[in-house]
């Protein structure tokens, strides 16, 4: 399965007050990067695709400034907690990333799953 979703934060929460996207279509969940231990925990083996940018983002130093402009509903901090870097594989690297419009990086982010079959 590929799982794609909006992240705007490290933890998954409801929002804080009534959210629609487009402003018709209610918003019930804000997913954070903690998803991927949630689809672990569910039996499912994960990696974390993106473009080469966003892996680069989240080496930058705490406290800096991410190298692309970041829109102020990302919170980037908590994102940058709870990312699992282990997990991350470059699946585009950044001129391709920009040419096909894969900008702002962050945005751009895909969970690969595969169910684990029990031995039996």
């Amino acid at each position: 399965m590929y799982l794609q979703v909006p992240v705007l934060q490290g933890m998954t929460t409801a929002p804080e007050a009534p959210e629609f996207h487009g402003g018709h279509t209610p918003v019930f969940w804000r997913f954070g990067f903690d998803l991927t231990e949630r689809l672990r925990e569910n039996g499912f083996d994960t990696t974390l695709l993106t473009i080469e940018s966003f892996a680069l983002n989240l080496l930058t130093p705490e406290g800096e400034p991410w190298p692309e402009a970041v829109s102020l509903e990302f919170d980037l901090t908590s994102i940058a907690k709870n990312v699992d870097s282990s997990s991350i594989v470059v699946a585009v690297d950044f001129d391709r990333g920009k040419a096909l419009g894969f900008v702002p990086s962050y945005m751009y982010i895909t969970w690969e799953c595969t169910k684990r079959i029990n031995d039996r």
